[in-house]
């Protein structure tokens, strides 16, 4: 809360520069209503349980990719050193705060966070695939010319036909198939939250309803934490994709990228094994929670 000192300093100022003096508020009553904010977030009605498996699942993934950040230490023979253990950590961390901010019951924020990740793992696989990319990302900071680079290489569009090619070169998946129409249907989705979409607004100022009641919470100051567990399942099924590309990529011998190019010392290669079986531990993981799902729904 702002001190009462700042708060007098600042009266002042605006009270000289014209203001009308009975629009004040006093600053009890600021206070009050602060200390109602605060109060309102961190005693919210919880719906979830943090140890849910979906939001167990999500934190592993994290735990997954900062590690395989971990793992990449910086080598004068490799000039995407830093890209690619910039762009782990960045996986990581995004995983994070979407969970961070749907436990907090900021679900529209947390939403809008989803699409950034989404365009942070099919980045993530498009630099792998092609070289092209790798390099234009890697010289855009040098050349200051990010924005041309992102239009030209790195909009959704170019990200999806660059995994389409690929897709459709190693298993001929055609252009409608499940994972294109699933690709562009979530990002569609998530942009939503990105654009200010009214329906967004609307739904997502509401905590989803008791069970029991049926009745919709109006969800000001992150009042209720309703959808974190629904969030969380939307990460990993991205998460899930991105794990099956990426270890396909590592063993395609096409592709000109491996862990050899990122790992320098054996203490680095420990840490992308443990990386990677905590990768596929987690589709494993992923996989038993859907099918209880669908159990649960028979």
């Amino acid at each position: 809360m702002i001190t009462l000192e700042r708060y007098d300093e600042i009266c002042k100022k605006i009270l000289h520069d014209g203001f009308a003096p009975t629009l004040v508020v006093d600053y009890k009553s600021i206070e009050e209503k602060w200390g109602e904010m605060i109060d309102i977030n961190e005693n919210k009605i919880k719906l979830v349980q943090k140890n849910s498996d979906n939001l167990t699942l999500s934190y592993l993934l994290a735990l997954r990719w900062g590690i395989t950040s971990l793992s990449v230490t910086d080598r004068d023979d490799n000039q995407y050193i830093m890209l690619f253990r910039g762009l782990f950590a960045t996986i990581s961390n995004t995983i994070i705060a979407i969970n961070k901010l749907a436990i907090d019951g900021l679900d529209f924020q947390a939403s809008s966070l989803i699409r950034s990740l989404y365009e942070q793992c099919f980045m993530l696989l498009a630099i792998i695939i092609d070289p092209e990319k790798r390099k234009a990302l890697f010289d855009s900071a040098a050349l200051e010319n990010e924005y041309i680079i992102w239009k030209k290489y790195f909009s959704f569009k170019h990200l999806d036909l660059t995994i389409q090619g690929y897709e459709h070169k190693i298993a001929r998946i055609e252009p409608d198939s499940f994972l294109n129409t699933w690709r562009k249907r979530n990002y569609s989705n998530f942009s939503s939250y990105v654009h200010n979409d009214f329906a967004s607004f609307l739904l997502y100022g509401l905590a989803l309803p008791d069970s029991d009641s049926g009745e919709l919470k109006f969800n000001l100051w992150g009042a209720y934490s309703t959808r974190a567990d629904i969030i969380a399942g939307n990460v990993n099924a991205l998460l899930w994709y991105t794990e099956l590309f990426f270890m396909r990529l590592l063993t395609d011998k096409d592709i000109d990228f491996n862990s050899d190019n990122l790992c320098k010392t054996d203490d680095d290669k420990q840490l992308w094994n443990l990386a990677s079986f905590i990768g596929v531990f987690a589709k494993e993981y992923y996989v038993q929670i859907r099918e209880d799902e669908s159990d649960k729904c028979v």
